[in-house]
């Protein structure tokens, strides 16, 4: 059997660039220095032997994600007076690669949605029941298909479903 060692390997990146490939010391080949760029990406290796034949892979395609979803709170405004112990939160959230986001919106500090959606773009509103009188905060977290994630800024808003008035300050009714 007439054993043949590789005598160099090159990888073609993204159709266009040639990165030379170093031996480990076994069949191994590597190349420390070339970052992939932030999406899409394919690679495709060369190589030949010692008597000259050469070959190579099929092209390898892959996403390189590295960057988290946006977030943009609508509603309720900071600081809000809120007359319903349902409250609407809405928000926008998108994502440039990826296409499954899951989400959360968090309450006082407590996550109290988990929610999945197959789009790179929310635009949603998710409606909270049962909220007691006072101050509360909120808050979004969302994360890509890779687990990039990214935690809104916090609001503050207040609940008044109670109007408490004073006796002292009743007025008979003349």
């Amino acid at each position: 059997m007439l054993f043949r060692s590789v005598g160099n390997a090159i990888a073609e990146i993204n159709g266009s660039v040639n990165v030379t490939l170093e031996q480990d010391g076994s069949t191994d080949y590597y190349n420390a220095t070339y970052i992939f760029g932030e999406g899409a990406n394919n690679v495709r290796v060369y190589a030949n032997d010692s008597l000259g034949y050469m070959n190579s892979t099929e092209t390898r395609y892959f996403i390189i994600d590295t960057t988290p979803p946006v977030i943009t709170l609508i509603s309720p405004n900071e600081d809000q007076t809120l007359l319903n112990s349902s409250v609407s939160f809405k928000f926008i959230a998108s994502d440039t690669l990826s296409t499954t986001l899951t989400y959360n919106v968090t309450i006082d500090g407590v996550n109290l949605t988990n929610y999945t959606q197959t789009s790179s773009d929310i635009n949603t509103t998710s409606v909270i029941s049962g909220l007691s009188n006072g101050s509360h905060s909120w808050s979004v977290t969302i994360w890509d298909a890779v687990n990039n994630s990214n935690t809104s800024e916090t609001r503050n808003f207040n609940i008044l479903t109670e109007v408490v008035i004073p006796p002292e300050t009743l007025q008979p009714i003349a």
